[in-house]
């Protein structure tokens, strides 16, 4: 109907859509955003040395839920087909049946890592977060998914899938590109005389959905 108004009306009515339009566009691109995973514990992974940081044993079968918020802003750097977006996750929550943990900033690190068709990695997601110890000897998690097409050291060129640029991906993809797909979650301590105290686990991402 906007044909039938001539001159300056039609200017005014214009630059108000604009106005009304364009600030929601732009929030919508730069909200932070939600991942959601749910993982299966396989079993420990070394170093271990304790399960006692964490908030209870875990077994093999265990579900874990993890909530990561994710920094669409954020930036990254390193090459042509990798690249670290070293502050895109800035809270997480890691949960079981019966337990609950949550990590927010100061993060160290709570990156991103995407690789596409690089030689060393081929198609790969790294997620990686892990809390900062308040003080000295406190306990301190680590939670890192690691996805990869096709697997395995020096895949080559490729094409891999499912990138095609080395962007941080808005959505988190499709679990079904990765035959590598592992997680891996650490409780510890930095004690003297022990770098490796603590304890980790690993296992399998079940599924990753946009909340």
């Amino acid at each position: 109907m906007f044909h039938t108004l001539h001159g300056s009306a039609t200017k005014v009515i214009g630059c108000v859509l604009l106005a009304l339009t364009a600030p929601a566009v732009h929030s919508a691109e730069s909200k932070p955003l939600r991942w959601h995973l749910v993982g299966v514990i396989s079993g420990p992974s070394s170093p271990f040395t304790t399960d006692a940081y964490f908030p209870t044993p875990l077994a093999a079968g265990a579900l874990v839920d993890v909530i990561l918020t994710i920094d669409t802003a954020a930036s990254g750097s390193g090459s042509s087909s990798y690249v670290d977006y070293p502050a895109a996750i800035t809270s997480a929550r890691i949960a079981g049946s019966d337990w609950s943990i949550k990590m927010r900033l100061p993060l160290n690190p709570g990156a991103i890592t995407v690789a596409n068709d690089d030689p060393d990695y081929g198609d790969m997601l790294d997620l990686d977060v892990t809390s900062s110890a308040v003080v000295p000897g406190a306990t301190w998690y680590n939670f890192e998914v690691d996805l990869r097409d096709p697997g395995g050291p020096n895949p080559g060129i490729g094409p891999w899938a499912p990138f095609t640029t080395t962007a941080l991906p808005k959505r988190p993809p499709a679990l079904g590109f990765f035959p590598s797909n592992v997680f891996y979650f650490q409780a510890r301590r930095d004690l003297p005389g022990q770098p490796a105290n603590g304890g980790a686990y690993y296992g399998q991402i079940l599924s990753l959905t946009l909340m």
